[in-house]
């Protein structure tokens, strides 16, 4: 139906279907910066920012840059290249695109709309989790995230803030402590003792129920 409807030309050993009026019409970047910038919003995420700095500190620091730059360069730039140019060449869905190169390949285009699908579903998590805190900093609770003494806290709870007047103390257990005496009990073997920080119990006893 498709071949039916549209005049194909064949370049090389690919079949493209020429530009229709729809496609014509369609706003394009008015400088190569709209483009790089379009490029990097979309291969930049939070694992970038979040995942990498540690993965960098768990495998030698500055020294992971070396080969992680060098399979950038190697692999990482022809991949995106070769994306880009057949998005641009081809200009039509994940799954046409495949379906024209190669047809017994275009499930590939699908699974690549659907990892995008739960791609979404994960950046759900976090934009959640801001918008919260901006409810919460709006309705003027901030002030608990670093408080020990809300009904909701443990006795686990720790927190510098009310003990900041006393030098190495910090606040666990309903009181001030020594950091002697908390560091004994958290290597006590007899003993098991574990420590949350205010922080950590504001999100997830106060925020996450």
């Amino acid at each position: 139906e498709f071949e039916a409807k549209k005049a194909l030309f064949k370049l090389g050993d690919v079949i493209v279907p020429p530009l229709d009026e729809e496609k014509k019409a369609r706003s394009g970047f008015d400088s190569p910066l709209q483009y790089i910038m379009a490029v990097i919003g979309m291969s930049v995420g939070l694992g970038n920012i979040w995942r990498f700095p540690t993965v960098a500190f768990e495998n030698g620091g500055g020294a992971f840059l070396i080969p992680y730059l060098c399979m950038g360069v190697v692999f990482g730039l022809p991949m995106l290249y070769i994306d880009s140019s057949i998005g641009q060449f081809m200009q039509n869905s994940p799954s046409l695109v495949f379906k024209q190169y190669f047809p017994a390949a275009q499930g590939v285009g699908w699974a690549m709309a659907l990892i995008l699908i739960f791609i979404g579903f994960i950046y759900i998590v976090p934009c959640t989790w801001s918008f919260m805190y901006i409810i919460q900093l709006v309705l003027g609770r901030m002030s608990e995230m670093s408080s020990c003494t809300n009904s909701w806290n443990t006795i686990h709870c720790e927190s510098t803030v009310f003990c900041k007047d006393q030098p190495g103390m910090v606040y666990f257990n309903g009181t001030c402590t020594t950091m002697w005496h908390r560091n004994e009990a958290l290597t006590n073997a007899s003993i098991r003792v574990y420590f949350n920080s205010s922080q950590e119990e504001f999100f997830r006893i106060s925020i996450g129920g």
